[in-house]
């Protein structure tokens, strides 16, 4: 069992954790649980590689590079738990 662990962890490149190992060997035939194949692997020392992260582009940070106000108009509250009141001008309509 540890052999064909390994042979399945090795073609795949030693990127394949224990749940695609384990659907590999059921298609190869071998009646085996995930855990068990986590087990051999652990005690074989094999470990998938982890995946990449995606790296954030500087295109993404919204502190660099921020709109820019073209309504020119202050929006910070007067003070905290006060909600702000609007600067546009307001129109009613007459019946």
């Amino acid at each position: 069992m540890d052999a064909a662990v390994k042979g399945a962890f090795t073609a795949s490149g030693a990127s394949y954790g224990s749940p695609r190992i384990h659907v590999d060997l059921l298609g190869a035939g071998w009646r085996i649980s995930v855990n068990t194949i986590a087990e051999s692997m652990a005690r074989q020392g094999l470990v998938a590689r982890a995946k990449k992260h995606r790296k954030t582009s500087p295109a993404m940070t919204r502190s660099k590079y921020p709109f820019p106000d073209l309504v020119c108009l202050d929006f910070i509250a007067p003070a905290p738990n006060v909600n702000h009141q609007s600067t546009f001008p307001v129109q009613t309509l007459t019946p």
